[in-house]
């Protein structure tokens, strides 16, 4: 359950966000999820629960990996991602911190927090925290 739950917050994340600081440029377009990595996630686990969660690694990571987030110039961002057959979109306000390595995103009241551990114009490397455990998204812009 702590991945499933891992799982929906990440997607809720990236669902949300203002924009003001260094990197503004470099993150506005359209970006796509290219790769996920969730093997931190794994490492706090006991084999049993392992087991149980590889599972669900694979629909996890399709639906991941369908993911499309649109950030805007004027701090609106929208996002699209597709799960067990339904298609979900949402849309929210984004900003990026002076330093340009957080990025906050803001959806139906959620704000959170996510560190942003590289980009350029065309990539891009998020890591979301829940409870500890750290998933990494592999973004390239569209």
């Amino acid at each position: 359950m702590k991945l499933l739950n891992l799982f929906l917050v990440g997607a809720l994340m990236l669902t949300m966000v203002a924009c003001k600081g260094s990197g503004k440029d470099a993150i506005v377009g359209t970006w796509g999820v290219e790769d996920v990595d969730m093997s931190d996630m794994l490492a706090g686990l006991s084999d049993e629960e392992k087991g149980m969660y590889e599972a669900f690694l694979p629909m996890m990571e399709e639906a991941m990996k369908s993911m499309e987030m649109t950030f805007n110039a004027d701090g609106t961002m929208e996002t699209s991602a597709s799960m067990m057959g339904q298609e979900n979109k949402d849309s929210g306000k984004w900003s990026l911190s002076e330093d340009g390595k957080t990025l906050t995103t803001e959806t139906n009241g959620n704000k959170e927090d996510i560190k942003v551990e590289s980009l350029d114009g065309s990539k891009m490397v998020l890591a979301m925290e829940n409870d500890g455990s750290v998933m990494k998204l592999m973004m390239k812009k569209k």
